[in-house]
């Protein structure tokens, strides 16, 4: 509807850009995130404070017509710690900054990055790693019921984009310089 949607990752908001006159504007904000780690009992700083960065990066448009935002956990990138957001301007007032319009409906994941939609309404993600401590490889996911149902490839070096074309999902391998292609599972919707 003559909108484009752009996430930015430092600021941990999304951005509306409106097509026809280049202007952006403050479309969804992205709550701090609590940090697992954190210990009261010593100092606080860079390492150690209650709350880290939700780093939005992937997006996409799903079948409800609603924006899903893939959000990567922030220092100290605790597992299991990221997700992906559904975002809806349900008011009609041209933002997603009231209360109810920003919602986490995947959860369980530890670095996602992006997400995509197949035709049946599938969604998937990829995982930039497993472990962003130890560098550790990353994955690319069918979701179910909010989780990482099915890992399509595991050992993933730094996935990034991911798209569904047809019957195969490519991503991107930001180190390696390559995209990478899985056929779609056979237990889809």
């Amino acid at each position: 509807n003559g909108y484009a949607y752009a996430t930015d990752a430092g600021a941990n908001t999304l951005l509306r850009v409106n097509l026809g006159t280049g202007e952006l504007t403050l479309f969804a904000s992205f709550e701090q995130l609590p940090n697992p780690f954190y210990d009261s009992k010593q100092p606080t700083g860079f390492q150690n404070r209650p709350e880290r960065d939700p780093v939005p990066s992937g997006i996409a448009v799903g079948p409800d017509g609603a924006l899903y935002v893939a959000l990567m956990a922030g220092f100290p990138f605790p597992k299991g710690h990221s997700g992906i957001w559904r975002v809806e301007d349900k008011n009609g007032n041209g933002n997603a900054l009231d209360p109810g319009e920003v919602k986490m409906v995947v959860d369980g994941l530890t670095c996602a990055i992006g997400v995509a939609f197949d035709a049946r309404g599938n969604v998937y993600t990829s995982e930039y790693s497993l472990d962003m401590m130890k560098n550790g490889p990353g994955r690319i996911c069918q979701i179910s019921n909010g989780k990482c149902a099915v890992t399509l490839a595991d050992k993933v070096i730094s996935p990034t984009s991911i798209l569904v074309i047809g019957d195969y999902i490519y991503f991107s391998q930001e180190f390696l310089g390559l995209v990478g292609r899985l056929p779609l599972p056979k237990l889809s919707k």
